[in-house]
């Protein structure tokens, strides 16, 4: 996808979200494009990574299909320990829902809002946690700083089985990435996953040197197979 069309579509559902005197400055973009059962969807995922003057690094994504009907967005801020996230999302026929995420070390906090107001969490994950807003840009980091046993993932539910109102509520999983046995011949690391989802054969993770998601591959059942492919710009 070319940067141009990177840009409109970012600026579309972000705007202006970071103040004149913090203006971003973005390093890095690209968009990640979907195959089902080898066939090219119209599910699209523009990204872009970048620091603002006070060095915080941004990182800005967003899931969209006309096909599902779907919008998924992610908006971050990494400073230190401290991680702030907004993410919004709305489906073809569902109320449109956002949460935001603050992480402090293993202190997490979240609001959400949707038709039924806003509700607050919070808890603390006293082994660790790794925090995971959805967007296939996050998904590198993840898969690295999971291989350590023992770690929660907390990220925004989105499951089928989640009732439309409670999209996004925080949602605690325990899961382990792990070195394939048989690793890509390009640059790049591939993964397994445990947990969730995932079985130890039906899904694989190439995270390339820069420890973003190049490709990644999930047998979802016997009939439907999805692929993932990273575009830069």
């Amino acid at each position: 996808m070319p940067l141009k069309r990177i840009e409109q579509i970012l600026d579309q559902h972000f705007g202006n979200s970071h103040d004149d005197d913090q203006q971003v400055q973005w390093q890095r973009s690209g968009s990640f494009h979907y195959w089902l059962n080898d066939e090219l969807t119209d599910v699209v995922e523009p990204w872009r990574i970048g620091t603002n003057p006070q060095g915080v690094q941004c990182i800005q994504s967003v899931r969209v299909s006309e096909q599902y009907g779907l919008v998924l967005a992610a908006d971050w801020q990494q400073d230190g320990e401290q991680t702030h996230a907004k993410v919004w999302m709305r489906a073809q026929g569902q109320p449109e829902v956002q949460a935001h995420y603050n992480i402090e070390g293993n202190v997490w906090q979240a609001r959400h809002r949707g038709p039924q107001g806003e509700r607050q969490q919070q808890g603390e994950c006293v082994k660790g946690l790794v925090f995971f807003p959805l967007l296939r840009v996050f998904s590198g980091a993840m898969l690295l700083a999971m291989q350590k046993p023992g770690l929660t993932l907390l990220l925004p539910d989105i499951e089928i089985s989640c009732p439309p109102n409670d999209k996004l509520l925080p949602k605690q999983d325990l899961r382990q990435s792990f070195l394939l046995e048989e690793q890509p011949t390009v640059a790049a690391q591939a993964f397994g996953m445990r947990g969730g989802h995932y079985k130890e054969d039906n899904a694989s993770f190439e995270i390339d040197q820069s420890g973003l998601l190049h490709r990644y591959l999930w047998k979802q059942s016997d009939t439907l197979r999805w692929r993932v492919e990273n575009r830069f710009s």
